[in-house]
Protein backbone atom coordinates (compact mmCIF):
# COMPACT_ATOMS: atom_id res chain seq x y z
CA UNK A 1 0.00 0.00 0.00
CA UNK A 2 1.40 3.18 -1.31
CA UNK A 3 1.31 6.21 1.58
CA UNK A 4 1.99 9.70 0.77
CA UNK A 5 4.11 11.42 3.65
CA UNK A 6 4.32 14.96 2.24
CA UNK A 7 3.09 16.99 -0.63
CA UNK A 8 4.22 20.19 -1.65
CA UNK A 9 4.38 22.55 -4.84
CA UNK A 10 7.91 23.02 -6.30
CA UNK A 11 9.36 25.50 -9.16
CA UNK A 12 11.20 22.79 -11.07
CA UNK A 13 15.30 23.48 -10.82
CA UNK A 14 15.64 21.31 -13.97
CA UNK A 15 13.71 19.69 -16.02
CA UNK A 16 11.70 16.65 -14.98
CA UNK A 17 8.84 14.27 -16.76
CA UNK A 18 5.27 14.10 -14.66
CA UNK A 19 4.47 11.00 -13.44
CA UNK A 20 0.83 10.78 -14.50
CA UNK A 21 0.70 12.04 -18.48
CA UNK A 22 4.67 11.91 -18.84
CA UNK A 23 4.73 15.53 -20.18
CA UNK A 24 7.81 17.66 -19.45
CA UNK A 25 7.91 19.55 -16.49
CA UNK A 26 9.83 22.35 -17.73
CA UNK A 27 12.99 24.43 -15.62
CA UNK A 28 10.98 27.37 -13.77
CA UNK A 29 7.56 25.67 -13.99
CA UNK A 30 5.78 24.73 -10.36
CA UNK A 31 4.53 21.07 -10.20
CA UNK A 32 3.23 18.68 -7.27
CA UNK A 33 5.39 16.75 -6.12
CA UNK A 34 4.05 14.19 -3.14
CA UNK A 35 7.10 12.01 -1.96
CA UNK A 36 5.65 8.63 -1.26
CA UNK A 37 6.57 5.03 0.76
CA UNK A 38 5.54 1.55 -0.81
CA UNK A 39 6.87 -1.27 0.57
CA UNK A 40 9.41 0.39 2.46
CA UNK A 41 10.77 2.42 -0.65
CA UNK A 42 10.90 5.99 -0.98
CA UNK A 43 10.38 7.51 -4.25
CA UNK A 44 8.51 11.35 -5.59
CA UNK A 45 5.37 11.42 -7.37
CA UNK A 46 6.11 14.19 -10.03
CA UNK A 47 2.40 16.02 -11.14
CA UNK A 48 2.86 18.40 -14.07
CA UNK A 49 -1.16 20.21 -13.05
CA UNK A 50 -2.01 20.22 -16.49
CA UNK A 51 -2.99 16.72 -16.29
CA UNK A 52 -4.64 17.25 -13.08
CA UNK A 53 -8.56 17.29 -14.62
CA UNK A 54 -7.73 13.59 -15.85
CA UNK A 55 -6.49 12.42 -13.28
CA UNK A 56 -9.21 14.08 -10.85
CA UNK A 57 -12.11 12.94 -13.76
CA UNK A 58 -10.94 8.92 -13.57
CA UNK A 59 -10.68 8.96 -9.58
CA UNK A 60 -14.34 10.04 -9.95
CA UNK A 61 -15.01 6.79 -12.15
CA UNK A 62 -13.45 4.56 -9.59
CA UNK A 63 -12.78 2.84 -6.02
CA UNK A 64 -10.67 5.11 -4.13
CA UNK A 65 -9.36 2.27 -2.11
CA UNK A 66 -7.42 1.07 -5.58
CA UNK A 67 -4.06 1.89 -5.86
CA UNK A 68 -3.44 3.37 -9.28
CA UNK A 69 -0.77 4.85 -11.59
CA UNK A 70 -0.14 6.12 -14.85
CA UNK A 71 -1.18 2.93 -16.83
CA UNK A 72 -4.80 3.67 -15.54
CA UNK A 73 -4.85 6.76 -16.58
CA UNK A 74 -4.09 6.64 -19.88
CA UNK A 75 -6.59 3.29 -19.84
CA UNK A 76 -8.99 5.47 -19.09
CA UNK A 77 -7.89 8.35 -21.53
CA UNK A 78 -7.92 6.09 -24.59
CA UNK A 79 -11.46 4.68 -23.01
CA UNK A 80 -12.91 8.10 -22.63
CA UNK A 81 -11.63 10.45 -25.70
CA UNK A 82 -9.74 7.84 -27.66
CA UNK A 83 -6.05 9.51 -27.09
CA UNK A 84 -2.87 9.08 -24.82
CA UNK A 85 -3.49 12.28 -21.72
CA UNK A 86 -0.16 13.61 -23.11
CA UNK A 87 -1.77 13.67 -26.31
CA UNK A 88 -4.93 15.23 -24.77
CA UNK A 89 -2.34 17.80 -23.12
CA UNK A 90 -0.88 18.93 -26.27
CA UNK A 91 -3.82 19.82 -28.39
CA UNK A 92 -4.55 22.44 -25.34
CA UNK A 93 -1.69 24.44 -25.97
Amino acid sequence: MVEVIHTGNIKARKQHTCSWCHSLIKKGQVYKRDTCVCDGILYYWLSCGRCQKYVDEMFQKINLDEEVNDEDLELFCLDKYGKKPKDLIEEEL
